[in-house]
């Protein structure tokens, strides 16, 4: 035995720390029991804070309802629209007003008129139909149903869209007057850019517009951008979409607004149709935002026409000098 009584106190606690392990390990009802330290009154170090859990309780993570299905009988749901009050009008299709009775929310209609009967405009209006409905996107006005009417006439239903066309926003009447000076040139050059992200989307989906102008862009009435009437789109390319959509190679007459269109629309140059003449139409939209009108403005649309095969535009300082 050593002499020295360090020696002895490190036996000592030795001796009492195997017994406590011993005790622990044999003893589970008391193991179960032993609970931690009292967590420090003071601020928690970062370290402390990452080791501590919390048990939460699943429920609070179900989305409570209110009720239990069948405390009532379901409502029928109806099927079809109402039509309503006419919204506009063209050559060849009119837009109506209607109220879908399955949600009660109004939406727009679009028919051909009943005297046009050609297959070749009804092919075109079940292509702008399918184009439109490929094309999901926030500044693309959304397709809701395509449909059949009794008398055989295709129905395309779309999102009733509150609020002005670009155009009456370019050159505004006195209702929309104060809507347009608030606007500004930045407020037109953000519209432009929500329209190229459209444009953008669709020839990566292999489509194009054809005719965009500010006419055939609407503002709503919370500022949303959405562009429209995709009747002329065509796919091109190596793309194939849908085979309900045309592809640019048959574009073999003029289609189009000869006020704004590239060369090679106004010349039916269709081996050369792709993303750069939707592309020329957008600067055309910008060539009017900045002198207020189209670059081949003239006194007909034989002189417009005569123009866009050229490809001859004024100069925006000569054109607005101010």
């Amino acid at each position: 035995m050593s002499d020295d009584p360090r020696s002895n106190r490190s036996g000592r606690q030795a001796a009492a720390g195997s017994t406590r392990a011993n005790a622990v390990g044999t003893d589970t009802s008391r193991a179960a029991a032993v609970t931690p330290p009292p967590a420090p009154s003071g601020p928690l170090s970062s370290t402390a804070q990452r080791n501590t859990s919390i048990n939460v309780d699943p429920a609070i993570m179900v989305t409570i309802r209110p009720g239990e299905a069948g405390e009532a009988p379901l409502p029928t749901i109806a099927s079809g629209y109402v039509a309503a009050e006419e919204i506009g009008r063209g050559g060849m299709a009119e837009i109506n007003a209607a109220v879908q009775l399955a949600f009660g929310r109004t939406v727009a209609v679009k028919r051909l008129l009943h005297e046009i009967t050609d297959p070749h405009a009804i092919r075109w209006f079940q292509a702008e139909a399918v184009a439109t409905a490929l094309l999901q996107h926030p500044n693309i006005v959304p397709v809701h149903d395509l449909t059949v009417l009794p008398d055989g006439r295709l129905q395309l239903v779309m999102k009733k869209v509150e609020g002005l066309t670009w155009r009456q926003l370019l050159h505004p009447d006195a209702a929309s007057a104060e809507q347009a000076r608030a606007l500004g040139l930045d407020g037109h050059l953000e519209i432009l850019l929500k329209v190229c992200d459209a444009v953008a989307f669709a020839h990566a989906r292999g489509i194009l517009h054809r005719d965009l102008k500010p006419e055939n862009v609407m503002i709503g009435a919370f500022g949303e951008v959405l562009v429209m009437d995709w009747g002329l789109a065509v796919a091109y390319g190596d793309h194939h979409p849908h085979p309900a959509i045309p592809h640019a190679r048959t574009a073999t007459v003029i289609a189009g607004t000869p006020a704004y269109m590239a060369p090679e629309m106004a010349n039916c140059a269709c081996d050369h149709i792709g993303p750069r003449s939707d592309v020329y139409l957008l600067g055309a939209i910008l060539y009017e935002v900045l002198t207020g009108s189209a670059p081949h403005r003239a006194a007909s649309v034989k002189g417009s026409i005569a123009l866009a095969k050229r490809g001859k535009v004024e100069q925006p300082r000569e054109r607005a000098p101010e």
